[in-house]
């Protein structure tokens, strides 16, 4: 049964009046909550770092965060986790070998169990694959190119891109221009002396 964020407040409110830095309580599932050293629950400390969404219903991190995107959590004075990893640990206990923790609304910073599922490794890549670009293209098989890297690019961007690069060297270098327009003229060659052979 997953445990919303009111319910945890009021479990932490309720063990709040017994906490003594030498003790460890024990939550309502029978779990020990960790304290740190100023004797504060590990809990305690990850609410007061969440804000609610009321758009996306994300539970929003507003502790630390790595450079792309996903929280960072200091349960003990020597053990960091992702907030993520630690809220799908107190509620549901550890995280099975060989599973990881993917989020179903695609936002990093999300510690909403409900938007939280557990994976194999396989099946969180596979999800990851991004399903429109960032020009709102979608991604599918006839508009996806791969490079040898194993990177995969919107076509319709790549398009773009090259047709900006083309006329930026049009417009600027007089030599490019020569050969491209030369370059032009022998495949509208290529292509009537090709027409040609199939009228035949």
């Amino acid at each position: 049964m997953q445990k919303t964020i009111k319910e945890i407040k009021e479990e932490i409110e309720l063990n709040q009046n017994n906490i003594n830095s030498n003790e460890v309580l024990l939550d309502t599932l029978g779990r020990k909550i960790v304290f740190t050293l100023r004797g504060v629950p590990a809990i305690t400390r990850f609410i007061k770092k969440v804000s609610l969404s009321q758009i996306s219903k994300c539970w929003e991190w507003n502790g630390t965060k790595s450079k792309i995107g996903y929280g960072q959590f200091r349960v003990v004075k020597d053990s960091k986790t992702s907030p993520h990893r630690f809220i799908w640990e107190y509620l549901f206990g550890e995280i099975p070998k060989g599973k990881e923790i993917d989020h179903k609304c695609k936002n990093r910073g999300c510690v909403n169990p409900r938007h939280l599922q557990l994976l194999t490794h396989a099946e969180n890549q596979k999800r990851m694959r991004q399903e429109f670009c960032k020009r709102g293209h979608k991604l599918i098989d006839e508009n996806v190119y791969t490079s040898p890297k194993g990177k995969r690019t919107c076509k319709k961007c790549r398009s773009l891109q090259v047709n900006n690069w083309t006329k930026n060297k049009l417009e600027t270098d007089a030599e490019f221009k020569k050969a491209f327009v030369a370059r032009r003229k022998e495949r509208a060659i290529a292509r009537k002396s090709d027409s040609r052979l199939n009228e035949r």
